[in-house]
């Protein structure tokens, strides 16, 4: 199971993951990516509950005490604006 027992692990784990992938919106206006949404709603309830454990830890599994990839990660060239259209191709995130 995905589990960030305090805030440090979570911006560590953003710093890491989410900041580089294309579901991880560049304003928080914009709203939040999903994955990590619900993991801020059920991180500390899925110790009690092995199936919301199973689910969050589908989403972002672990390796021994280690958070590992996020399955929906998806990088992006943090060379380019998320916001700029594609060339070819319209938005490009």
């Amino acid at each position: 199971m995905g589990y960030f027992p305090n805030g440090t692990s979570g911006e560590y784990y953003q710093d890491q993951w989410c900041e580089h992938c294309k579901h991880w919106p560049p304003d928080p206006e914009d709203g939040m990516c999903p994955v990590w949404q619900i993991h801020l709603e059920h991180n500390y309830d899925q110790v009690q509950n092995e199936k919301l454990a199973s689910i969050l830890g589908a989403l972002i599994p672990t390796k021994e005490i280690e958070n590992l990839e996020c399955k929906m990660f998806m990088p992006y060239d943090p060379m380019r604006c998320r916001d700029t259209d594609d060339l070819f191709g319209g938005q490009d995130g």
